[in-house]
């Protein structure tokens, strides 16, 4: 009798600690990706065109929108080359104009700024997928600002 005992209690253990094996398919987990933009995908999205521009010279602010021979200007920054490309369109605002001129160019590392070949630091006032805004600031005595705004 004693053996049936511990027979029984044996088997009631056994059955009571065995564990079902799951075998339903468990789902995938998804996995979402934000992708933030960077400045320099902002900046090389797409081809520029340049809008307006604001001037503030000797204290003098004077605004002013694109020229009709700058109407067909466009602006390409390419990553991969680290040139900008300005295209000035076959309208040309002096007979003397060429066709296109390639600078290099470097973005700061925190996209608030843009040096063109090696010569002219701009300030990035506004950079997103519609609008780039270039600033550049004359040191000297006189202060000089000059704003220009370019559209997609």
């Amino acid at each position: 009798m004693i053996k049936k005992l511990i027979f029984a209690a044996f088997l009631s253990v056994s059955l009571f600690s065995c564990k079902k094996t799951n075998t339903d398919p468990q789902p995938t987990p998804t996995t979402t990706t934000s992708t933030v933009k960077t400045p320099s995908d902002y900046l090389t999205a797409h081809t520029w065109r340049f809008e307006k521009k604001s001037q503030k010279i000797a204290g003098v602010t004077t605004n002013s929108t694109a020229k009709a021979c700058e109407n067909d200007d466009t602006y390409t920054y390419n990553s991969s080359t680290m040139k900008l490309v300005m295209d000035y369109g076959t309208n040309k605002c002096s007979s003397s104009e060429t066709k296109t001129v390639t600078y290099s160019y470097v973005l700061a590392s925190d996209g608030k700024s843009i040096n063109l070949a090696n010569l002219l630091t701009y300030s990035i006032d506004e950079l997103n997928d519609d609008r780039l805004t270039l600033k550049l600031v004359d040191n000297g005595a006189a202060q000089n600002t000059f704003i220009y705004y370019y559209v997609k």
